[in-house]
């Protein structure tokens, strides 16, 4: 995300720049035509009635080629500005798209581990019981075998009392 960022106040900030260097290059057009013109018209042996609608016809083209290129800049801002919108556009709807696929995913994964406790609760679960049982059977056992080593011993103390006598 934050090299996108980036990637984008890169192309803005080129963008604004050259926004900026053909209103100075559309500036100095006009002001050195303008200069031109003068400096034409000054040196010329012309009368001045023939001076001025000279300067006056060369105001008028002076400012008829500043309009045009004015309308250019606009148009090119115009198409600049149409396909950066555009490019957001698009990458919003990837963006919302990417959103779901993500929200699918994470549905799906939890889904497998709900699934996964749930199978392996079942599991343990079985394994205690097995274990309780065990335990019951092996306790039965050593109840038994502790009855058995109990007359076992009396026998022995038995014996032990008659061989004393």
């Amino acid at each position: 995300m934050l090299y996108n960022e980036l990637v984008h106040k890169i192309k803005k900030e080129k963008r604004r720049v050259e926004r900026k260097k053909s209103m100075k290059n559309l500036a100095l057009i006009g002001v050195g035509a303008a200069i031109g013109s003068i400096a034409a018209a000054l040196t010329t042996p012309k009368k001045g009635e023939d001076l001025r609608k000279d300067l006056k016809h060369t105001y008028k083209d002076t400012v008829d080629n500043l309009k045009v290129k004015a309308d250019e800049v606009k148009d090119q801002v115009k198409t600049t500005l149409d396909d950066g919108k555009s490019k957001i556009n698009n990458i919003k709807g990837h963006a919302v798209d990417t959103k779901e696929e993500l929200k699918d995913v994470m549905k799906e994964k939890a889904k497998d581990i709900k699934d996964d406790i749930k199978s392996n609760s079942s599991d343990m679960e079985n394994k205690f019981e097995d274990a309780k049982k065990s335990i019951k059977k092996d306790g039965k056992v050593v109840i038994e075998d502790a009855k058995d080593t109990k007359e076992d011993l009396y026998k022995t103390i038995k014996d032990v009392k008659s061989d004393l006598k």
